[in-house]
């Protein structure tokens, strides 16, 4: 129920069942069929205020779903930087790598979204880190990707 809840962005009924959830004893980090916790939907649907209301109540930002992939992954490949904001109010590891070896940094390279990048390096992301198949950093994807824009930004 709270996975279907935070798809649908019901805020109301999501605060409720998180309160039950808490009163229960019950670990909020439950995973559906894709591995995927109410955070990971949270991110996927893009609902900062559903992001903000899970962390604060001690969703786990590194939980990995079937593809290796953390909340801060999840939130560089497209949820959008207003996501990624509330998210990093949990304290992701940055530098931790989904199953391909790619960094949230990667990810948001890939993505083209400037802001989630220079959040990502604000918060301490490595940009040189390496993924474990190519062993290119995210300044050269974003070269082979044509990039001129995150070339830029990730030099600076």
């Amino acid at each position: 129920p709270l996975h279907i809840a935070v798809a649908q962005g019901a805020l109301g009924l999501v605060r409720r069942l998180v309160a039950l959830f808490l009163w229960g004893g019950r670990d909020l980090d439950v995973q559906n069929r894709l591995r995927q916790t109410p955070l990971h939907v949270a991110i996927l649907a893009s609902q900062p205020a559903l992001v903000r209301l899970l962390v604060a109540h001690g969703a786990c930002a590194m939980a990995r779903d079937r593809r290796g992939r953390t909340g801060a992954h999840l939130a560089c490949a497209g949820a959008g930087a207003g996501v990624l904001r509330e998210l990093l109010r949990g304290g992701p590891d940055l530098h931790v790598t989904d199953y391909e070896g790619l960094t949230p940094l990667h990810l948001a390279v890939h993505s083209g979204c400037r802001e989630s990048v220079e959040l990502l390096l604000e918060h301490g992301a490595d940009v040189d880190a390496v993924d474990i198949k190519s062993g290119r950093s995210p300044l050269q994807h974003a070269v082979e990707s044509n990039s001129l824009e995150m070339v830029e930004l990730l030099i600076r």
